[in-house]
C-alpha cells in the first residue's frame, strides 16, 4: 500500500550519500509497481576461465553469466520508470582497432566449460555461447563479444535465469566470426518460460569483428 508523506519524508529528505532517490509525477498515482530482470543494453565482454583454443574443424561450448538490470515498472499502464545495473560493469571498448570497433561492457566473471562449475548467482543470467572454428589455424580465445541487446530472457526450472543459445562461426576468410542467435530457450533450460523480450530486434545475421579486445577505456 502507498506510504503517507510523513513515513516518505525521512527517505526523501536525508542527508546519506548511499541513499539515492527519485521522484515522479502523475497526474494519478497507480497502486502497483513492480520490478523485472532485463539483460543489458549494449554488448558485453566476456573471457574463458583459463586461455583456450580451438582446433581446427572443432567446436567448443562456454557457459557465460552476465549481469542484469532491474527495470522499475507501473504493470498496470506497462510504463518503465527506470533502469538500474544490478552490478556496475565497467566500460570496454571492443574491436580490431581503436577506431573500428562498439562500446561494450566487460564482465569478471569467467567462462566456463561445465554448467555445473559455472557459481550459480540470481542477478545474472546464463548464456550457452558454442564458438566454431572453420579456419585453417587455431583460434585464440581470449575475449568474446556477447550481444545481449539481442537476445531474450527465459526462466527454468529451480529459478535460474538465461538466454538464448549463440554460435559463432570463425572461417578463414574473415578476421571476426558470424553470429546467430537460436530460436527459443536453450536446451539446458528446463521448462522455460520467456521474461523479456529482446531490446533490439536481430538482424538476420550479426558479425563480431573479432574474439579479443583491443583495450579497456576505464580499469575495471
Amino acid at each position: 500500500m502507498p506510504l503517507s508523506e510523513a513515513d516518505m519524508a525521512p527517505v526523501l529528505d536525508t542527508d546519506d550519500p548511499a541513499v539515492h532517490t527519485s521522484r515522479y509525477s502523475f497526474g494519478d498515482t497507480e497502486p502497483r509497481i513492480a520490478l523485472r530482470p532485463a539483460l543489458a543494453d549494449r554488448p558485453v565482454v566476456s573471457r574463458p576461465e583459463h586461455p583456450l583454443y580451438v582446433p581446427p574443424e572443432e567446436s567448443v561450448t562456454l557457459y557465460l553469466s552476465t549481469a542484469l538490470w532491474i527495470q522499475i515498472t507501473l504493470p498496470d499502464s506497462e510504463r518503465k520508470l527506470q533502469e538500474v545495473p544490478s552490478f556496475r560493469m565497467s566500460d570496454t571498448w571492443f574491436g580490431p582497432s581503436t577506431v573500428d570497433g562498439e562500446l561494450c561492457y566487460a564482465t569478471r566473471t569467467a567462462g566456463r566449460l561445465r554448467l555445473d562449475a559455472l557459481p550459480r548467482r540470481d542477478h545474472r543470467a546464463v548464456t550457452p555461447l558454442r564458438i566454431r572454428n572453420t579456419a585453417a589455424d587455431p583460434l585464440a580465445l581470449e575475449r568474446v563479444q556477447l550481444p545481449t541487446q539481442h537476445l531474450a530472457l527465459y526462466t527454468a526450472s529451480g529459478g535460474r535465469l538465461w538466454t538464448q543459445a549463440v554460435t559463432m562461426t570463425h572461417s578463414a576468410d574473415r578476421e571476426g566470426a558470424d553470429v546467430q542467435v537460436r530460436n527459443g530457450p536453450p536446451a539446458d533450460a528446463k521448462a522455460a518460460e520467456r521474461l523479456q523480450e529482446p531490446r533490439e530486434t536481430t538482424k538476420k545475421s550479426l558479425f563480431t569483428s573479432t574474439f579479443s579486445a583491443v583495450s579497456t577505456l576505464f580499469a575495471p
